[in-house]
C-alpha cells in the first residue's frame, strides 16, 4: 500500500508538473497561511490551515507545506502526504480546498510556515500563477509569556452609585465602610482597573440585607495574580439592639443565619429589651451565647448573662476545646501576662523555671475547670499537673520526682564505685606486703 500511494504521489505530480510547463499564463489562485494561534507554548501544539482557492475551477494542485523542523515537531494532518498536498479534482466546479497540519513547538524563538514547491492547475488543464502565503509565529515557555503578563492587580476607582465610601478610595487600601438606610435595598458598585488587561468581579447591583454585608470586588491580574477589595455596607435595622462594650457600639445580631452554633449547643430564643433574638445554649458549660456585631461588621459570640456580654472564644487542640477564663482563685506566685491565640488575646500566666505559659479554662466538652500549659510553638495545650485542688502551686513536681530518683541511683552507684576501688586498693597492697 505504501509502495502504490508513493507512485500514485508521483503521477500526480509529473501529470501536473507538465501540465504546468504547458501553459504558465493561466489564471491566478492563493494559498493562504492561518494558525489557531500566534504565540504559541513550548510543549503545545498549534494547528496551520492551508486554504488554496481560486475564482475559476482547479483541477488539480501539489504544493508542500513548509516549516522549521528545529522549531517545531510534526503531529498529524489530513494532506495525501503528511506534508505534501497531492490531488487532481474529479469535480470540475472545485475553486478551493482546506488541509490542516498540526505542529508541536520545540523551542523559544520566531519562525514562519508556509508553503514550498507549488503548483496548480485549472480545470482546463493549464497552469495557474500561485501567490503562496506564510504566517510568523511567536513561540514562549509558560515561564517567559508568565514573565511578559502585567501583575497589576490594583483599582484606578471604587465607588457606590448615590452615596460615599469612607475612607476616601486609594488603590491601596482594601477595605472600606459605608451604611445606608433601611428603605436602601441594592447598591451599585462601581469599580475600574488600573491595567486593561486586568479583570474585575464583583461590580454592578448588589443586594442587601438588614445588618453588614461584606462586598468583595475582586481584581485579576493579566498574570492570575488577585486582589480583593472590600466594602462593608450596613443597612440600618428598623429596630437595632445596641450594646455599649469597651468604649465600643454593637448591635445584637437578629437573624440566625448570620450565626453558627459551637460543638454542643443548641438553638434557642434570647430575649433582651423585650425582643426575640438567636442565640445559643449548652447543659454541660451552662452558658447562654448570643451574636454581637462590631461597628466593622465583624460578628462573633459572647456570653449573654444579667444584661453582660463576654467575649466566648473557643480553642481546639489534640482533640479538646478549651473556653478560657479567669482562674477561681489568683495564684500568688503566678505572673499574669497576655498571649495571643488564633489572633485573639489570651490571658496567661508564667510560673518561674517553668518553659510553658499557663492558662485557666473549662473544658467545653466536659464542662470541668483546669488549668492548662500552652507550648506556644506547637499551639499545643495539655492539663497542667502542677497546681493542686485548692489552687497553689505544687512545690514538687513529677519532673522533680524523676529527677530526685535518678540523683539518688546514680548517687548510690558512686558511692559503689568508690567503696569497690577502696577495697580493690587495699587487697592490692596487702598482697605486696605494705602494712597500714
Amino acid at each position: 500500500m505504501k509502495i502504490f500511494k508513493r507512485l500514485s504521489l508521483f503521477i500526480f505530480t509529473f501529470i501536473i508538473s507538465c501540465i504546468y510547463i504547458n501553459d504558465v499564463n493561466a489564471a491566478s489562485a492563493t494559498i493562504s497561511v492561518s494558525a489557531n494561534k500566534s504565540t504559541v507554548v513550548v510543549g503545545e501544539t498549534v494547528t496551520i490551515t492551508y486554504t488554496l482557492s481560486s475564482s475559476t475551477a482547479i483541477q488539480g494542485w501539489d504544493f508542500t507545506a513548509s516549516y522549521d523542523s528545529s522549531y517545531f515537531s510534526f503531529v498529524s494532518s489530513n494532506m495525501e502526504g503528511s506534508t505534501q498536498a497531492v490531488n487532481v479534482a474529479t469535480n470540475s466546479s472545485t475553486k478551493s480546498k482546506k488541509y490542516t497540519l498540526k505542529l508541536k513547538a520545540k523551542k523559544s524563538g520566531s519562525t514562519t510556515v508556509g508553503v514550498k514547491s507549488v503548483q496548480v492547475v485549472d480545470i482546463n488543464e493549464k497552469g495557474m500563477s500561485v501567490s503562496k502565503g506564510s504566517k510568523k509565529l511567536t513561540l514562549k515557555t509558560q515561564a517567559e509569556i508568565n514573565a511578559s503578563k502585567s501583575s497589576n492587580n490594583n483599582l484606578s476607582s471604587l465607588s457606590i452609585s448615590d452615596h460615599s465610601i469612607s475612607p476616601k478610595f486609594s488603590s491601596n487600601t482594601k477595605s472600606y465602610s459605608l451604611t445606608v438606610p433601611n428603605d436602601v435595598t441594592s447598591v451599585k458598585v462601581n469599580a475600574k482597573a488600573s491595567h486593561a488587561k486586568a479583570k474585575i468581579s464583583g461590580t454592578g447591583n448588589r443586594k442587601l440585607e438588614e445588618g453588614t454585608n461584606k462586598l468583595d470586588i475582586t481584581v485579576t491580574a493579566e498574570n492570575g495574580n488577585k486582589k480583593t477589595y472590600t466594602i462593608n455596607v450596613t443597612r440600618k435595622e428598623l429596630d437595632p439592639i445596641k450594646v455599649s462594650l469597651d468604649g465600643k457600639e454593637y448591635t445584637v445580631v437578629r437573624k440566625s443565619d448570620k450565626l453558627d452554633a459551637p460543638d454542643g449547643y443548641k438553638d434557642i430564643k434570647v430575649t433582651i429589651e423585650e425582643k426575640e433574638v438567636p442565640g445559643f445554649t449548652s447543659e454541660i458549660t451552662d452558658y447562654t451565647l448570643v451574636g454581637l456585631s462590631d461597628p466593622d461588621g465583624n460578628i462573633n459570640l459572647y456570653i449573654y448573662k444579667d444584661d453582660s456580654y463576654t467575649l466566648y472564644k473557643e480553642y481546639k487542640f489534640n482533640g479538646v476545646t478549651i473556653y478560657p477564663k479567669e482562674p477561681r482563685k489568683l495564684l500568688k506566685d503566678l505572673k499574669a501576662s497576655n498571649i495571643k491565640i488564633n489572633d485573639t488575646d489570651v490571658v496567661s500566666y508564667e510560673l518561674k523555671d517553668y518553659p510553658y505559659k499557663l492558662i485557666y479554662g473549662m473544658n467545653v466538652e466536659t464542662g470541668k475547670d483546669n488549668w492548662y500549659s500552652y507550648d506556644e510553638k506547637e499551639g499545643t495545650f495539655q492539663i497542667f499537673a502542677g497546681v493542686n485542688e485548692v489552687g497553689t502551686t505544687v512545690t514538687k513536681t513529677k519532673t522533680d520526682d524523676k529527677f530526685m530518683i535518678l540523683s539518688i541511683i546514680l548517687g548510690v552507684f558512686t558511692g559503689i564505685f568508690f567503696l569497690t576501688t577502696i577495697i580493690l586498693t587495699i587487697k592490692n597492697k596487702k598482697k605486696t606486703g605494705i602494712n597500714y
